[in-house]
């Protein structure tokens, strides 16, 4: 069976998306940083696939991405260029489909050879269920190589572990689901780890 593939697939969203706005907020640590606040709204064309986002912090400055998709018909290859609110071109990149369950997506800075490169692999529904992500330097020296698993728990716990490959570091997240929609998609839910 061909897995079907979109951005709204890959992160599990389901139901026709038009937007999706994401609220984190960060508590004051050990270490004395202050708490802050990120608010994220992202915007979905008809395919399922992201097209804008917005970004504002409460200790940041607005930011505004608008992400032009060019995508390659019949293989759901996409490639995107992310433009900031003086139109400029801030990023750009392109995600192909090796198979139906695996693809790369090599990621690049305006002015800068390749930043990073991510290998995602999907399960049986076309969602996300681990990424290798490989980041380099502007000189393109490799940085950091780290691996991200994501398992659905019991009870509507989601657990993201967090393998940083280059610093040898394992971390764990659980995520507890607090509210749903009408079609199952997070609407609230808390981070502990």
């Amino acid at each position: 069976k061909k897995v079907p593939h979109s951005d709204a697939i890959l992160f599990d969203f389901k139901g026709k998306v038009k937007s999706v706005r994401t609220q984190e907020k960060y508590n004051p640590t050990e270490n004395g940083d202050k708490p802050f606040e990120m608010d994220h709204l992202l915007y979905f064309n008809k395919a399922g696939n992201i097209d804008s986002i917005v970004t504002r912090g409460r200790f940041s400055d607005f930011q505004f991405t608008n992400r032009k998709l060019f995508t390659s018909t019949g293989n759901n290859d996409v490639s995107w260029q992310e433009f900031d609110k003086e139109d400029e071109l801030k990023r750009f990149g392109r995600r192909e489909w090796i198979n139906d369950r695996l693809y790369t997506e090599i990621v690049s800075e305006s002015g800068s050879k390749i930043t990073q490169k991510d290998t995602g692999y999907l399960d049986g529904t076309g969602r996300l269920s681990k990424l290798t992500s490989t980041t380099f330097d502007k000189m393109g020296i490799l940085s950091q190589k780290c691996n991200l698993f994501l398992r659905d728990e019991k009870d509507g716990f989601l657990r993201i572990v967090h393998s940083d490959i280059t610093k040898k570091k394992t971390d764990t997240l659980v995520v507890k689901v607090l509210k749903t929609d009408k079609h199952g998609n997070h609407t609230q839910s808390e981070e502990t780890g």
